[in-house]
């Protein structure tokens, strides 16, 4: 093929799912740009071509961007416009008629993204077409905090009203609090940084009780490729991200997504993530994301993957991978220096490093990871170094939970 005849795509912002995605349009030989605001630092990103853009995250930055993108991503060729975070989600659902139409990519309005990206219209959604999620309280001030002091549970869980407006001082964005007070002091400090706060029941259980479910609907909002699965480790390890993971069918999940998807008109890659809740027997919804999540490398059946064939389907090519199973019970995913940490933290130095290791020789779908890449080693050495600094003595002997959280996908 040559280069004139190649798809082409152009993804937002680097980090792992960046990176993978990147990884996987390279391995089908799909031309691929690399829009980042800033100077990446985290290591190579083999294949792509980086141009460094201006940021859409203020109203004159994205009409900067929008001409940016028009002038400047392979003028004159189709090209499949791919997010990676909510925020380049959302930007793509504002600006589509101000952006060239030899941009490809499918989402629904606007307003719908909107609404996934606003969390209190979001539980307005879910109440509307009855998809059950945690009880849920938003504070944007004191006076707001105060009058659900008495409403909520405890512990419960703290987090951002939107992500990307919490910064590093706050702390991490996810956070469990056990005791009012303790909630107040997170809260206030929060909210004097001018965030929002989302104030959460916590679901009893570990993360084996979260169900995620990513793939791609079509401009009918009905399933093309789906794939689902079972968190089994996260970081960090009480309450955060997933950083190992297997494909488990649920068809509970699958049923409630396609409906609550048909119901919204939602079109387009998406990921979702449910909890479930043994006291009343249900999937309560924890959030929705316009994209593809960190965990979308869990599609890649050794053949294709959901952003390989995402590029394919929507420029036409229906059948190049006809084959292609974006499921299969069993298959496993691991993002390996944050389950490196979640691991030591869980069953202590020794131990979770042994289990770390058996891990990843089980796991080919590895997140971000390129032990070719100095750079990208060193800099993950550097996290888990520091990670392991802050722990301890007592948990890097013991481990803090070492009796559940050594269940291992199998």
């Amino acid at each position: 093929m040559s280069s004139g005849d190649k798809l082409i795509a152009a993804v937002f912002r680097g980090g792992g799912i960046g990176y993978d995605t990147v990884r996987s349009l390279q391995n089908h030989n799909i031309e691929t740009y690399l829009l980042t605001a800033k100077n990446l630092k985290d290591g190579k990103y083999p294949g792509a071509k980086m141009l460094l853009c201006p940021s859409h995250l203020t109203p004159e930055g994205a009409e900067e961007l929008v001409s940016f993108i028009n002038t400047n991503i392979a003028p004159g060729r189709k090209v499949v416009l791919i997010p990676t975070s909510d925020d380049s989600a959302l930007f793509l659902a504002q600006k589509r008629s101000q952006l060239d139409g030899r941009f490809l990519y499918l989402m629904p309005d606007a307003s719908l993204v909107e609404a996934m990206d606003n969390k209190m219209l979001f539980y307005e959604l879910c109440r509307k077409h009855g998809l059950s999620y945690p009880e849920t309280w938003i504070v944007r001030n004191e006076s707001e905090l105060d009058s659900v002091m008495d409403k909520v549970t405890i512990p419960s869980i703290v987090k951002p009203f939107r992500s990307r407006e919490w910064t590093e001082s706050i702390g991490y964005k996810v956070g469990i609090v056990k005791s009012l007070k303790e909630l107040r002091s997170v809260a206030l400090n929060t909210l004097s940084y001018g965030c929002e706060v989302i104030i959460q029941d916590m679901i009893p259980g570990g993360p084996e009780n979260i169900v995620f479910m990513g793939g791609l609907y079509d401009q009918k909002s009905n399933p093309v490729k789906l794939y689902v699965g079972r968190k089994y480790l996260q970081f960090p390890l009480n309450v955060g991200t997933t950083c190992f993971a297997a494909l488990s069918w649920n068809q509970d999940v699958v049923d409630l997504s396609n409906a609550f998807i048909k119901a919204i008109g939602y079109t387009g890659l998406i990921d979702i993530e449910f909890i479930y809740d043994r006291l009343d027997k249900t999937y309560k919804v924890i959030e929705v994301n316009p994209r593809n999540g960190l965990w979308h490398r869990i599609s890649d059946d050794g053949h294709w993957d959901i952003t390989s064939f995402y590029v394919n389907w929507i420029n036409g090519i229906k059948d190049v991978a006809k084959d292609y199973k974006a499921h299969e019970d069993g298959r496993k995913w691991i993002y390996p220096h944050e389950h490196l940490c979640s691991r030591i933290e869980a069953n202590g130095l020794v131990k979770g490093t042994g289990l770390w290791f058996v891990d990843m020789c089980k796991t080919k779908l590895r997140c971000a990871w390129d032990v070719g890449d100095l750079h990208r080693d060193w800099r993950y050495a550097r996290i888990v170094l520091g990670y392991i600094r802050r722990l301890g003595l007592r948990t890097l002997v013991f481990g803090k939970n070492s009796t559940s959280s050594t269940k291992r996908a199998s």
